[in-house]
């Protein structure tokens, strides 16, 4: 049982590595499961044993952003919620940097889309879950305004950022957004 655990696991990261290195060479609309699975030395069988679609493999893989948010959170262990929130920020922007190359290839088309919905589905949750606090006096639909302001400003700095090529520094970029953010949440 653990051997077929093990091989699941290696085929996975095998597809998604494979759809990554595509990404820097290609733009999304024109990668094909085929591509993916000759690149990742799977066959198709193996690829929709796992995927149902290249969109199904595309969205599963931001779960590397929300655990390397996880992670930098994981690393401190203060209460904080201005570190917090400053730790967030520099891990999106960190991550962002470090996939750079494949961020911009995915801005555009049908990729834009769904990499627009996924990476603001994973960051309010991470908002929601570990940098909101309520008021016992605020309602729910307030707590989810500040939570959709928050991962307006995350998504908006990140792309704005993004779009310039980095002409102003990852940390002070991060700095300034995080501020705002914190404006969100109180």
């Amino acid at each position: 049982m653990e051997q077929i655990d093990r091989r699941k696991v290696r085929t996975r990261q095998a597809l998604q590595n494979a759809l990554i290195e595509l990404l820097r060479e290609t733009p999304y609309e024109s990668v094909t499961v085929s591509d993916i699975c000759q690149r990742a030395g799977v066959g198709r069988s193996a690829f929709y044993q796992h995927y149902t679609c290249k969109d199904d493999l595309f969205r599963l893989g931001f779960e590397r952003l929300r655990e390397d948010l996880e992670r930098a959170l994981a690393q401190d262990s203060g209460d904080q919620r201005s570190v917090r929130i400053a730790i967030v920020t520099a891990a999106l922007f960190e991550h962002a940097e470090r996939h750079g190359d494949v961020y911009r290839r995915i801005v555009e088309g049908h990729a834009g889309a769904v990499s627009s919905r996924r990476i603001r589905a994973v960051l309010a949750e991470v908002v929601e879950a570990k940098l909101l606090t309520t008021d016992a006096f605020a309602g729910r639909g307030l707590a989810e305004l500040r939570v959709e302001l928050a991962v307006s400003v995350l998504v908006g700095g990140l792309g704005w950022w993004l779009e310039r090529r980095w002409s102003v520094a990852r940390d002070d970029a991060a700095r300034s957004v995080a501020i705002v953010v914190q404006h969100c949440l109180d």
